[in-house]
């Protein structure tokens, strides 16, 4: 599933700074037994070009308190392709800590970087 959605020319710069491309990263999820909480929220998409659009976020790890910890802002670049939209590029950049909004998604075991949204959250056609 993710390497469907990853582009060929992938690469994330993570959290920690430390640079992966998309072979580390598909070999690394395929090999980890994902139980992290991620609340993600503050979802926003803007059209850079017709085939292009840039999705920003900020995200945050609960814990066993139901805390956030692990503050994070991430962006990621998608591009349309013929085999649908591909995220080229995402970064995540440690941030201090931001209060849960009640109006966002609800919070759900997810993979470590990557939001999985029931529905796509950017336009069908960017304008």
């Amino acid at each position: 599933m993710l390497e469907a959605l990853l582009h060929p020319s992938f690469r994330e710069f993570g959290r920690s700074g430390a640079h992966y491309t998309r072979q580390e990263i598909v070999d690394s999820v395929s090999t980890q037994d994902v139980t992290a909480v991620i609340w993600s929220q503050d979802f926003a998409v803007e059209a850079l070009a017709e085939n292009l659009a840039l999705l920003t976020y900020r995200s945050a790890r609960v814990n066993e308190q139901g805390q956030l910890e692990r503050h994070t802002n991430r962006a990621s670049l998608w591009q349309r392709t013929d085999g649908g939209w591909k995220m080229r590029f995402h970064q995540g950049t440690a941030t201090s800590g931001f209060e849960k909004q009640a109006d966002s998604l609800s919070k759900k075991k997810l993979l470590p970087h990557y939001p999985r949204p029931e529905r796509p959250i950017w336009p069908s056609t960017p304008k």
